[in-house]
């Protein structure tokens, strides 16, 4: 730590990254905050004052500095400034080590209260070419408001430039009703560059669904004193246009990991979750359909499914949103893994209902139907449909589109990459026919731009206008890689090739608007944009399949690039995972991965479609951040089952039957629930992701070579030790109300042995002989039940 500078006007203090002036102006004083590169120092950002409005707004400039606090890695600079009857004293706190620098801003005076105190901060490399917010503001009153913030952050970037305001949420935990939003500005209140900010203000959700400012003092700005706090992360070598992974990793030491390791929001083992589930669905939801008869293997063979009632009688949909193909391959797998066999069966015979539906070149009807008319059953299948227009009370909020006379290859071809996956558990030629045929058809209506049109004509197949040259086509590379995967054949992997070249050309990093941002319940009109911003409405859908495609391709080919831009989509999808659960929210958003930058809800059933996707970046990267985050996801779709044990981290708990579940929460950008849509997409899919890490990664996935550990199922590891002589002895805590068993997988196999303590109560040890940890092995657990501190002192 250097102080350069320190006449009582002119201040300069370097570190080993960072560099801050303080210099007078025409008005007052700058703040100048940069990086060091090589000799030199490249501005970043730079601060006059903070923006305090009472009725008007108005900049309050600093005109005084001073080094309030200084040590040998260190410094803690105050730049205060006072007008009228307000009084603003900003702290600057740099360390020789950190790459950020941590702001705590302070106003004093009106006693009436304020109804926005924002710090304003220009980007000194002018008009940003890259700006990322995680909500649009595309009105001239409007900011991105405090239900939006799953990554609290607004990045900026110009060539490799970068700068990244983070609020810290942390504020939050003794204040929640504080109204912390962000800002930002493209080009600027000049054009000369492009300005970010953060701060509080009263605001609203509007529409479907912005937040404007509310003229009018905010909650927490009432008093004389107001506080927040945020930091400034600043990067000259970041990576053009994908910087944001640099601020992903950040959030995620800053808050994700803390977060995590309290094992919120996970109440219950996975076992018990599925137990609850599967006795509410299986009872109240199952139906057979002796009369859908397939013939396979020259057998006649029933179906069955667990109704949905999204938009028609006993509806159950194949469909890219609700897909009951997706929950049968977990239950097959669950069903296995519990000998099960009439779970099994049932699974089996929703996989049946898939194949029986109408198809046409291997495209098929998304929804199968049925009903009792005066005494007779009636059963039919519907081609394609929107959702928005159901049983689900969006009508009164968007405008609905009508039903396509189209077979939807988006929906295709997700049933179809689960028909993939199923064969990977057992041999079905009715399914490989089937995907073969759609793979065919896919080819044929290719675009010279490697697009995939969304909608085809039920008629003719002719591609439709609509979405013609859509992102949601990834989903479609994805399918078709994975099917050259099974069956070799080049003409499926060149397509797949020609569709990621298209995401890479034409849609990454920004361009996500898809089928769900103009069909959705909060569906945008097609010429929506954010001038503010310089941003389109995007979904978080597309950016994960387009992941998946591209590291599916690198699986198969080996091409550094494609794991480069899986890498960076799957990045730019964890940008709207919530790093944190905001204290003003009925429940425990952590982990949650949010629709979008045009709707607001928190703890969406997609995040458990995402979930073992993202932890698949783990073993490519080497980074066990992707493990963690994706373990996060899967828990944070089931806060919102109904069950007793939830009550602690969610308001909903006791709302319906227990066993079912929520879709979201916060949908309309208000603390408030919003009801269940399916089994499927509430807790169907989450439980799908949570069996699939516990097989992949055990209930703690421990990595001998690095010397750390990840707790998957209801514990967090808190402190690994090894020995030569004693192996592994692996510290736990829970925040689960039971933990049947455990089962330890590790990197490689060992020949030591391994303990676990479970710090919560009376140590136990637990030996287990590591002969075959590759493959895990279960340990017989029984927590113990918590006693005083002075029975453990006696038993220890």
């Amino acid at each position: 730590m250097q102080i350069l500078n320190n006449d009582g006007e002119l201040v300069q203090i370097r570190t080993r990254k960072l560099q801050v002036d303080i210099r007078p102006t025409d008005g007052g004083l700058v703040m100048s905050a940069g990086v060091i590169v090589g000799s030199r120092t490249v501005n970043i950002l730079e601060s006059y004052g903070v923006h305090c409005g009472a009725g008007t707004t108005r900049l309050i400039a600093y005109d005084s500095v001073s080094i309030k606090e200084e040590s040998h890695d260190t410094v803690l600079i105050e730049l205060s400034g006072c007008a009228d009857d307000t009084m603003v004293t900003s702290f600057f706190q740099l360390n020789e080590f950190d790459p950020l620098i941590h702001c705590n801003v302070h106003v004093h005076g009106r006693g009436g209260g304020y109804h926005e105190v924002m710090s304003h901060h220009e980007f000194v490399p002018g008009v940003c070419d890259y700006c990322f917010t995680p909500h649009l503001r595309p009105g001239a009153n409007d900011v991105v408001g405090r239900f939006a913030m799953k990554s609290p952050v607004c990045i900026m970037q110009k060539d490799a430039h970068l700068a990244c305001l983070v609020a810290d949420v942390t504020d939050l935990d003794d204040e929640p009703d504080k109204m912390i939003c962000l800002d930002a500005n493209v080009k600027g209140s000049t054009g000369a560059s492009s300005q970010i900010a953060v701060g509080i203000a009263n605001h609203e959700p509007y529409g479907l669904i912005y937040f404007r400012k509310v003229h009018s003092p905010a909650p927490s700005a009432t008093n004389r004193e107001v506080r927040y706090s945020y930091y400034m992360l600043l990067s000259a070598d970041a990576v053009p246009a994908s910087g944001y992974s640099l601020v992903v990793r950040s959030l995620w030491r800053m808050f994700g990991r803390k977060n995590f390791m309290r094992v919120d929001p996970q109440t219950m083992s996975r076992q018990r979750y599925t137990e609850l589930a599967l006795n509410y669905a299986v009872k109240n939801l199952w139906r057979d359909f002796p009369s859908q008869e397939w013939q396979g293997d020259g057998d006649a063979r029933s179906t069955g499914g667990l109704i949905m009632g999204i938009k028609y009688p006993n509806d159950i949909w194949f469909h890219f949103f609700f897909n009951q193909l997706h929950t049968a391959y977990g239950l097959l797998l669950y069903g296995r893994e519990n000998g099960d066999a009439d779970l099994v069966e049932k699974a089996r015979r929703i996989k049946q209902l898939a194949l029986q539906a109408p198809s046409k070149a291997g495209l098929q009807a998304a929804v199968f139907t049925h009903e009792i008319v005066t005494g007779l059953r009636r059963e039919r299948w519907v081609i394609q449909s929107h959702w928005a227009s159901g049983a689900i009370p969006y009508a009164d909020q968007a405008t609905i589109s009508p039903d396509f006379d189209a077979y939807s290859t988006l929906d295709s071809s997700w049933t179809a990459y689960w028909m993939l996956r199923w064969l990977d558990t057992e041999p079905d030629d009715g399914l490989l026919d089937r995907v073969t045929l759609l793979g065919d058809t896919l080819l044929a209506v290719q675009r010279p731009s490697g697009a995939i049109p969304t909608f085809l004509h039920a008629s003719n197949l002719a591609p439709m206008t609509h979405l013609q040259e859509s992102p949601d086509c990834a989903v479609c590379g994805l399918f078709l890689a994975e099917l050259f995967s099974r069956t070799g054949q080049s003409k499926y992997l060149l397509a797949a090739e020609r569709v990621a070249s298209f995401i890479e050309d034409d849609i990454m990093p920004q361009k996500w608007a898809c089928y769900e941002t103009y069909y959705d319940s909060a569906a945008k009109p097609l010429d929506t944009y954010d001038g503010h911003t310089n941003q389109l409405p995007q979904n978080t859908y597309p950016m994960y399949w387009s992941s998946q495609l591209f590291k599916s391709l690198y699986r198969t080919t080996a091409r550094s690039n494609y794991l480069a831009s899986a890498v960076a989509c799957v990045d730019y999808l964890l940008l709207f995972q919530a790093v944190w659960s905001p204290p003003y929210l009925g429940v425990k958003g952590f982990g949650s991965v949010g629709i979008g930058n045009g709707h607001t809800g928190w703890n969406d059933a997609r995040s458990g479609i995402f979930a073992s996707g993202i932890a698949d970046f783990f073993p490519l990267t080497g980074n066990r951040e992707y493990l963690e985050r994706g373990v996060a996801a899967a828990r944070a779709p089931l806060v919102l089952m109904y069950a007793p044990e939830n009550e602690r981290v969610a308001s909903t708990y006791n709302c319906g039957p227990i066993g079912y579940a929520d879709e979201c929460y916060a949908h309309r950008g208000k603390d408030g629930r919003l009801g269940p849509s399916c089994f499927d997409y509430s807790v169907g899919y989450a439980l799908v992701a949570f069996h699939e890490l516990c097989r992949r990664y055990g209930s703690i996935y421990l990595h001998t070579e690095g010397g750390w550990a990840v707790g998957i199922d209801g514990v967090a590891v808190t402190d690994i030790h090894s020995t030569e002589r004693d192996g592994f002895l692996i510290d736990i805590s829970r925040n689960t109300v039971s933990v049947e068993s455990m089962t330890v997988r590790l990197d490689s196999d060992i020949s030591s042995n391994i303990y676990i303590r479970d710090r919560d109560a009376v140590f136990r040890l637990r030996q287990i002989t590591a002969k075959t940890y590759a493959a895990g092995k279960r340990v017989d657990y029984s927590p113990p039940a918590t006693k005083s501190i002075a029975e453990r002192e006696q038993r220890n």
